[in-house]
């Protein structure tokens, strides 16, 4: 018997970009694509990072090259996508997995800092990287685009007001997806694993993990 669906979800072949991939789960991301045949992209602000990941990856029979950039940088982001579509042909998806989180009470002298830094690699470098990669993922007419998102996107928690607001901000972008031209390949994941989701005893504050994005969200992850 025949396949009964035309559509593939094998990323074999594929070209990935996943940032913060020096570490983490950027590195576990990595690892799981190219498992699954995809040619990768590590793309971290970490050197020692990335090259270890792409070690990791070619020495395992894997496809991967390795990217030092700081996600803040415009330029730096234009460079990057053109060097990897001259590698490895195009881009086929886009995780944007970058992210930090500077605990900083609203009052505190380093607050405005820390909103600005935050905003700008978690909310701000989203949205420079999917506009740089649009062109190349819209000509594959297979384009995908992961933004991972937060439970404390849906919420909130004392003294990281600059990383919920921009969990929050990462939840809202997929809304606009019909426009971009990539309505069905554009959605977040929401993470309750970090230490800020976890009680004393190390597991999830009740309620973490059954969260779930709100239906407009959700759709984009159909």
């Amino acid at each position: 018997m025949g396949r009964l669906s035309t559509l593939s979800r094998s990323i074999a072949g594929k070209v990935a970009i996943i940032t913060g991939a020096g570490s983490g789960m950027g590195r576990a991301t990595a690892h799981l694509f190219a498992d699954e045949g995809a040619k990768v992209a590590v793309v971290d602000v970490n050197r020692e990072g990335v090259d270890r990941v792409a070690s990791e990856i070619t020495d395992a029979g894997g496809t991967a090259a390795a990217w030092a950039i700081d996600v803040t940088n415009a330029r730096a982001i234009v460079t990057l996508v053109s060097e990897v579509v001259a590698r490895f042909g195009g881009v086929d998806i886009l995780v944007n997995n970058a992210g930090v989180s500077l605990p900083a009470p609203i009052d505190s002298d380093d607050f405005d800092q820390a909103w600005a830094r935050t905003l700008a690699v978690n909310l701000t470098a989203h949205v420079q990287l999917i506009r740089a990669c649009l062109p190349h993922l819209k000509a594959q007419r297979s384009g995908r685009i992961v933004n991972i998102a937060s439970t404390e996107g849906l919420g909130a928690t004392a003294f990281i007001s600059p990383y919920t607001s921009s969990k929050h901000g990462v939840i809202g972008l997929p809304l606009a997806r019909r426009r971009a031209g990539l309505s069905r390949g554009y959605g977040q994941l929401h993470l309750p694993g970090s230490d800020q989701h976890r009680d004393d005893s190390g597991h999830p504050r009740r309620g973490e993990a059954e969260v779930r994005p709100p239906p407009r969200a959700a759709a984009a992850l159909r």
